[in-house]
């Protein structure tokens, strides 16, 4: 959950992320549409 909310503030690709969501939408998703999961 931490590395979640970090890769949500961060900007780009955040490869480093074990979330059940798809790495490869995560691209955009996390980009503001996905919130701390």
């Amino acid at each position: 959950m931490t590395d979640a909310a970090a890769a949500a503030t961060t900007p780009g690709p955040v490869v480093l992320d074990p979330t059940p969501v798809k790495p490869r939408m995560r691209g955009w998703l996390h980009a503001g549409m996905f919130p701390a999961v």
